[in-house]
């Protein structure tokens, strides 16, 4: 029963904050409920869960989460080249382009911990409590964390990309057990594709950089 109250709970919040409140502040004391419901469910449910650590479960995690953003790149047709397959060169960037990245890898970091805690921690063990299947407990959460994320005018291959690391990442956390590892899975990936985009977004300010300089070099020489 209490399980169900707090999906009711939650459901309740969703619905209010996307579609019924419009003040910003009122969005976040909506997203304050939606922490403490998670914290409430926490520890009526098993908080030693979340102090366990296994060092093998996080090197899969890493691995994981590895191969996902490679199946990422793949699923949208982005080109497998050395700078995107290990996209480190963005830690190098200065200026505005630097602060833009920080703010977005921060955001990542709250956004991914605060997704895993709602959907695999609570959502997917609430479901578990009531129904005592994992099918369904699996099924549901992955179609519920699949269509929050779904935008309009999103690519075809982007919902094929959100949907297989949906099932994916809920499929791990009923292998874990334990939500630490999701939420590293999920902040590892998606800093991955912050981290490729932020390339991508460089390359081509580059180009266009170049571009105008080798214009207006032209027409210093008269050409």
């Amino acid at each position: 029963m209490f399980a169900l109250l707090c999906i009711l709970s939650h459901i309740a919040i969703y619905l209010f904050s996307r579609f019924i409140v419009k003040n910003q502040i009122w969005k976040k004391v909506l997203l304050g409920c939606s922490i403490a419901l998670i914290i409430v469910w926490t520890v009526y449910y098993e908080v030693t869960k979340l102090t366990s650590f296994n060092i093998l479960l996080f090197l899969m995690c890493i691995a994981l989460s590895y191969v996902l953003y490679v199946i990422s790149l793949i699923i949208v047709g982005t080109k497998l080249s050395s700078e995107y397959i290990f996209p480190i060169k963005c830690f190098g960037y200065k200026g505005r382009i630097k602060q833009s990245f920080a703010r977005e890898s921060l955001h990542n970091i709250f956004s991914s911990t605060y997704e895993e805690l709602l959907y695999r921690w609570f959502i997917q063990n609430a479901l578990y409590t009531l129904t005592n299947s994992a099918v369904i407990s699996i099924c549901i959460t992955s179609l519920v964390f699949f269509a929050i994320h779904i935008r309009k005018n999103i690519a075809i291959v982007q919902m094929l990309d959100i949907f297989i690391f949906s099932v994916a990442i809920t499929l791990w956390h009923h292998f874990a057990g334990n939500p630490l590892y999701c939420i590293i899975f999920h902040i590892l990936r998606n800093q991955l594709v912050i981290n490729q985009k932020y390339i991508a977004y460089k390359n081509e300010l580059d180009k266009k950089i170049k571009y105008l300089t080798m214009i207006k070099e032209r027409k210093n020489y008269g050409f």
